[in-house]
């Protein structure tokens, strides 16, 4: 059993060392396509970012202790861009806790603390269920499609 707990949540921390880094090693190109499209949008300073050391405009942090994702496609997010996924919380990700890709038919050990991007408007995905008494959450950034 892994715990990373939310709690003081420490999103700056979170936003700058895991998606700052994983956007920008795994998808350069997207990463430097939405700072640049948002940067138009932030100029106007009708808006701003919800954290420093993040360019994802969008972010839900789900504190319910049992966190659980049912099948679904965010079609109202970017295609292009990816979801960035944190699950928190302390369960066994051996035994439950994974997500599920199911338009590739997979299923992955979803480790506390680690970090996911998938173009969450083009694959259904869902999380399976933890234990009675394991805490599940989540940190959930995204790019709604609108927007760039």
């Amino acid at each position: 059993v892994v715990c990373v707990l939310p709690v003081p949540v420490n999103v700056q921390l979170l936003t700058k060392v895991k998606q700052q880094g994983l956007l920008q090693s795994y998808a350069l190109k997207i990463f430097q396509s939405m700072c640049a499209n948002l940067k138009e949008i932030f100029a106007s300073g009708r808006f701003s970012l919800n954290y420093n050391n993040s360019i994802y405009p969008a972010a839900t942090i789900n504190f319910s202790p049992q966190t659980i994702c049912k099948p679904y496609r965010d079609s109202e997010n970017n295609p292009i861009n990816l979801c960035h996924i944190m699950p928190l919380g302390c369960f066994d990700y051996k035994r439950d806790g994974h997500i599920i890709l199911h338009d590739l038919c997979l299923t992955i050990e979803f480790l506390a603390g680690a970090s996911f991007l998938i173009p969450s408007a083009l694959i259904v995905h869902s999380n399976t269920h933890v234990q009675l008494g394991e805490l599940h959450q989540s940190f959930t950034q995204w790019t709604a499609g609108t927007l760039v």
